[in-house]
């Protein structure tokens, strides 16, 4: 994993945005900064409102001490938040729910913290044009992330089955080196992956997008129980986090550019990408709808059981913070039996 930690320069350059963005936090005073808060995620421009805020010196204004910690994959990360690793972090809703139901007193969803329109895709070699000249030829998954999810929904909606394809276990990264090598003949991926292939490795293209067949949020998991111990930090940190995002998705192009100095990416690439992600910090009804069919495809791949409870949900979805944070952003009817 790389870590990416802001100048003080840079962060104290920044402090009049910041003052701004922030407002005032009528509802706890500022939090002690003695404790070091981990927030992780992928290299995705679509997890800005964890790297925005950590860039801008937004968390730090208000008080709070964070570390990002950044690597290939958000979903990759979720886990660490049971070994204590981190206390936050973004990634698909599957991801979050596994975890939850290693230690449901332990993990849950916070928030989404981003919407995506068109932002996952299958790479191919340009002589496979669709899903039925995919069939029976090796396709890269990086397996229980959003890549098995999205594609898995987009052959069930064409009427065919995984199991009509070779899946082939690979991580985003290296998904555009195994196309390249022959490895694999295609990989379902996540932005900036799939830009990133089809401009690095010629006789590819994108054979299709999430466009009008995937649109999902993703997962702010974190430690309930932390956030139990720590209700003022939590609060505040997801009242920066809330602020943040509005202002991101008011101005995509200034959230562009700072994520783009966050992960390496390049401006262009960034801006482009950046247009594609709903910024938000949120548990309403749109999210939790996205979460039940996060929840139903963990069921056709038999990770979890089917019909799950109201108490269940009322355990995955941790929306104490949230509500102290900005009520404002949570509103929905819970789902289950």
């Amino acid at each position: 994993m790389t870590r990416h930690l802001p100048s003080r320069a840079a962060r104290a350059g920044r402090t009049l945005a910041v003052a701004a963005l922030l407002g005032t936090f009528s509802f706890v005073g500022p939090a002690q900064a003695d404790e070091e808060i981990v927030i992780a995620t992928g290299a995705d421009p679509c997890f800005g409102v964890f790297y925005v805020p950590h860039e801008i010196g937004a968390f730090e204004e208000a008080g709070l001490k964070t570390k990002l910690v950044t690597g290939a994959s958000g979903s990759r990360q979720v886990p660490f938040i049971l070994t204590g690793d981190f206390h936050f972090a973004m990634g698909s809703g599957g991801a979050c729910m596994t975890t939850h139901d290693k230690d449901p007193d332990k993990a849950g969803m916070f928030a989404a913290g981003a919407g995506y329109r068109g932002y996952d895709g299958v790479v191919s070699r340009d002589d496979i044009a669709d899903l039925e000249a995919l069939k029976g030829k090796k396709v890269g998954l990086a397996l229980g992330t959003g890549s098995e999810v999205f594609f898995t929904t987009v052959v069930e909606k064409a009427g065919h089955s995984i199991d009509d394809y070779e899946v082939i276990p690979v991580e985003a990264p290296e998904m555009v080196a195994a196309i390249e090598r022959g490895d694999i003949d295609a990989y379902a991926a996540w932005e900036p992956w799939v830009s990133r292939g089809v401009m690095a490795v010629k006789g590819t293209h994108t054979m299709l997008t999430s466009e009008g067949l995937w649109e999902p949020s993703n997962s702010i998991c974190g430690n309930k129980q932390w956030a139990a111990a720590n209700p003022e930090k939590a609060a505040t940190l997801f009242k920066v986090m809330a602020d943040t995002a509005a202002r991101m998705q008011a101005d995509k192009d200034w959230a562009a550019s700072v994520i783009s100095d966050v992960i390496k990416l390049d401006p262009d690439l960034s801006n482009s990408i950046t247009k594609k992600c709903t910024f938000r910090t949120h548990l309403h009804q749109h999210e939790v709808d996205n979460m039940v069919n996060d929840y139903n495809n963990l069921v056709l791949r038999e990770v979890m059981p089917a019909d799950p409870s109201k108490d269940w949900w009322r355990s995955f979805l941790y929306d104490a913070t949230l509500k102290a944070a900005a009520p404002e952003n949570v509103d929905y009817e819970l789902p289950g039996m």
